[in-house]
């Protein structure tokens, strides 16, 4: 890499470059790209945490359908499922940090 005439080949804060992903660039040019990046892993974050929510939704729908399902008919193979949605629920929240303390 070249040198500017401050004597920097990395990054000089007078002349105001740096160097990413290999690439000389300048502030104004890096600190937009960086916003850029920002941006992009928000939407990709946001878009997760929805997906995540549906997912936890459907479990719980899913445990209380069969649940309904096993106090009507009794039916221990309802019971069984509506335990294991429930479960699966949980874990999914103790991944993801939520509260655990309902323990079936």
């Amino acid at each position: 890499m070249d040198k500017c005439k401050h004597g920097f080949d990395h990054a000089c804060l007078i002349c105001g470059f740096t160097h990413i992903d290999g690439k000389k660039v300048w502030f104004d040019w890096a600190w937009q790209e960086q916003q850029n990046r920002n941006k992009i892993l928000q939407s990709e974050y946001e878009r997760l945490q929805n997906k995540l929510k549906n997912v936890l939704e459907a479990l719980d729908g899913e445990s209380s359908n069969s649940w309904g399902l096993w106090k009507e008919k009794a039916d221990m193979l309802e019971q069984g499922a509506s335990n294991a949605y429930e479960k699966a629920y949980w874990m999914v929240k103790e991944v993801l940090g939520g509260e655990t303390n309902n323990e079936s």
